[in-house]
């Protein structure tokens, strides 16, 4: 089922992001946590199950799934700022966002720059809360 989707190469400023995308005007984009493993493939259980007419993105991290190393140094607000770029690039008029462990992070930062954003699905979802240092 995962054949219904095509995978892309996105070239950015700090590496080469893989995408696995079927257009759609409703749009279910996948942020999952940070690892060696394929947002699409860890998601293919949903994805399978999602009707042919609603889009997907599934998307690796830079460093993680099947994208490349980055190029240099950089805040995840500005790798965040990158997947948003991607994600407008789709051109959905609805954008629902699932998201897992770092996922939740990316998520906090996109959701704030999506007027097509209609709904967040959080899987145990990391908040900026964990990430910031305790006193």
């Amino acid at each position: 089922m995962l054949n219904l989707l095509k995978d892309r190469y996105i070239n950015t400023s700090l590496g080469t992001f893989k995408v696995s995308v079927r257009p759609g005007v409703t749009l279910l984009i996948f942020l999952n946590g940070y690892g060696p493993y394929d947002t699409a493939q860890i998601f293919q259980p949903i994805i399978q199950k999602i009707p042919k007419e609603i889009g997907v993105l599934a998307i690796d991290y830079l460093d993680s799934g099947l994208s490349s190393f980055s190029t240099r140094s950089f805040l995840l607000t500005d790798e965040a700022d990158l997947i948003t770029i991607i994600i407008q690039n789709q051109h959905a008029s609805k954008i629902v966002i699932i998201a897992h462990s770092l996922g939740g992070f990316y998520a906090l930062s996109i959701a704030q720059k999506l007027n097509q954003l209609i709904g967040f699905i959080g899987i145990e979802p990391i908040t900026k809360e964990v990430l910031r240092p305790t006193r």
